[in-house]
């Protein structure tokens, strides 16, 4: 029963989940995509990121394939921004858990932030305006 319950707390989680990113979305100007999954390559990898707009695996097929993947709620304004939608608890804080993350199972917010702009800031996700 115990376990039943925590399935039906984690799809209202997710379902939760995806309504604060509909709702993001639908504030944010020219939404480009939902759920983006961005990569950041090894320098001097052979192979180049995918082509904007491009089907994608979920999972990178090896590991010197990609060295880093995020995924972006909501692309907006052209691409230029990208949304991570979060629900931290009242508690989270710098030691707690949700920021540190559980090594090995779930990334704390701290480690996501990190690789969102890591990824980002490669110069193949760079957007050159024209003034």
């Amino acid at each position: 029963l115990e376990a039943i319950s925590t399935r039906v707390q984690g799809i209202r989680n997710n379902l939760n989940g995806l309504r604060s990113e509909l709702d993001t979305a639908s504030k944010a100007p020219d939404v480009l995509e939902l759920g983006k999954r961005f990569f950041l390559r090894p320098t001097g990898s052979e192979s180049k990121p995918p082509e904007y707009g491009a089907k994608q695996k979920r999972k990178s097929s090896s590991k010197t394939e990609a060295s880093l993947e995020v995924e972006v709620d909501v692309v907006a304004c052209g691409g230029a921004i990208w949304i991570e939608v979060k629900h931290a608890a009242a508690g989270c804080t710098l030691g707690s858990a949700e920021w540190i993350g559980n090594p090995g199972h779930l990334k704390g917010l701290h480690q996501q932030a990190r690789d969102l702009a890591a990824v980002a800031a490669a110069p193949c996700h760079s957007i050159h305006w024209k003034g």
